[in-house]
């Protein structure tokens, strides 16, 4: 049978230097590191904390509010509407390879597959294949272990035709997939983190 998990947990401090606590002027993690860590948690079959620090007073600091609220945007605007999706609902088993159609014409940044678990995690290897839109060759882009619960693979602002998602090995030869999805890559870009403070000399 399939095994079970709890996805693993990523917990994550909104400040630089990984300070849990409030401290005054304490510099915050850039937007574009906050989704990287998005990318590579939650893309991962984990669950992304994000903690919360409030100041002295019990309030939150309006600096770190702004930050939330970026990538929340972030968030939404990226991964809130597919370019191409498997039906919803649409429950593929099996070894048969999954394709997914995408429109030719736009970047895609980010696909993600994701594992129906009602019977436990079972996909043990699996390959994600792009079809470029331009050449019309299949390329793997991706060969792994686990999905689980989700799994994002980072594209290169390539403009792609199909996306082709195989089971290649699975507890009693058997798994679900439960979704892919191809997003463009204009609303997930961000811009680039600001240059890190210049390092000052302290006596003693």
């Amino acid at each position: 049978d399939g095994a079970v998990f709890a996805p693993a947990e990523a917990d994550v401090t909104l400040s630089v230097n990984g300070e849990w606590d409030w401290r005054a002027g304490q510099p915050l993690k850039s937007l574009q590191a906050l989704s990287e860590l998005y990318d590579n948690s939650v893309g991962h079959n984990a669950n992304m904390l994000l903690n919360f620090g409030p100041s002295f007073s019990g309030l939150l600091p309006s600096t770190a509010m702004k930050r939330y609220a970026e990538f929340g945007e972030w968030i939404a605007k990226g991964y809130g509407t597919p370019l191409s999706e498997t039906k919803p609902g649409q429950v593929r088993s099996g070894a048969a390879p999954i394709v997914l159609a995408v429109p030719p014409d736009t970047a895609v940044s980010r696909i993600w597959i994701m594992e129906g678990q009602a019977e436990g995690q079972r996909i043990r290897s699996f390959s994600v294949e792009a079809r470029h839109a331009s050449s019309g060759a299949w390329h793997t882009v991706l060969q792994a272990q686990s999905v689980g619960h989700k799994r994002i693979v980072l594209m290169n602002a390539t403009k792609l035709s199909a996306v082709r998602v195989r089971v290649l090995g699975a507890v009693g030869q058997r798994a679900t997939v439960r979704s892919i999805a191809v997003f463009a890559a204009a609303p997930c870009a961000v811009p680039p983190a600001p240059p890190a403070p210049p390092c000052q000399e302290e006596s003693g």
